[in-house]
């Protein structure tokens, strides 16, 4: 059995077999392999099996090294989102979305055109006295004595 010191921790002729110095993990760590497993497990590159073993080997390590194990043959979130033609594909996407946000916009603008058209084309036809314009309007000039309308 290796020696120990008086906190339980190897002496200096034992601490070679880990990583130079290892550091303890924080529960954000084991937080960051936790997702990166389960992101694994919906990809489809880890079995469910698999993955609670390994999750549950997540909750029990005192060692970054430790945490880094149990993901070291997964790709990481950046470089899963990084493929070959990447910067292409997210210009074209990120135009194609620019696109789609003016398209309300030019459809409600059309819309209120077609409104205000048609409107116009009623208000026009209404009119009685064979006069184009707005009603009312034709006839204050016709009868001059006539009452305002309200």
């Amino acid at each position: 059995m290796p020696s120990q010191t008086h906190r339980g921790e190897p002496t200096s002729r034992h601490r070679s077999i880990t990583p130079a110095t290892p550091v303890r993990a924080s529960d954000a760590e084991r937080a960051d392999v936790f997702a990166n497993l389960h992101e694994a497990l919906a990809a489809g590159r880890l079995d469910l099996a698999e993955t609670d073993e390994r999750v549950g080997d997540a909750y029990v390590a005192r060692y970054r090294h430790e945490l880094a194990l149990l993901v070291f043959d997964l790709p990481t979130a950046e470089a899963d989102r990084r493929r070959p033609g990447d910067d292409r594909t997210r210009s074209a996407l990120r135009a194609i979305r620019e696109r789609a946000a003016r398209r309300p916009l030019a459809a409600a603008g059309a819309l209120v055109i077609a409104i205000g058209a048609a409107g116009g084309v009623v208000e026009a036809s209404v009119t009685d006295d064979g006069t184009s314009g707005p009603p009312g309007v034709a006839h204050l000039h016709d009868h001059p004595g006539a009452p305002l309308p309200r």
